[in-house]
């Protein structure tokens, strides 16, 4: 089955910002994270159901190499990305971005 992956404008301001803080920190370390955001996302749509479902039939998959989380849903033939969280954000920030899906 040919997926579609949706990235939702939340996600996307996710990542541009983790995106900035890391080249920030260090150049060429932002454009690392965006290598693992990538490598999550072709995971994904080739196994949708690699990662647990994690609250209200998101599933979450840990980035390699740096603390964040994918959050995303499987909805028929699409996959939406709805997050891509920092893992020390409080719990109930991640579920408030679930909730709104």
């Amino acid at each position: 089955m040919n997926r579609e992956v949706i990235i939702r404008a939340e996600a996307e301001k996710d990542i541009s910002e983790a995106f900035q803080w890391y080249e920030e920190k260090m150049r060429g370390l932002g454009h690392r994270f965006l290598m693992q955001v990538d490598a999550a996302i072709r995971l994904i749509k080739k196994f949708p159901e690699c990662a647990p479902v994690e609250y209200r039939n998101t599933r979450k998959l840990l980035l390699r190499r740096f603390p964040y989380k994918l959050i995303y849903l499987v909805e028929g033939s699409n996959i939406i990305v709805i997050g891509v969280i920092h893992m020390k954000l409080h719990p109930e920030y991640t579920k408030k971005r679930q909730n709104a899906s």
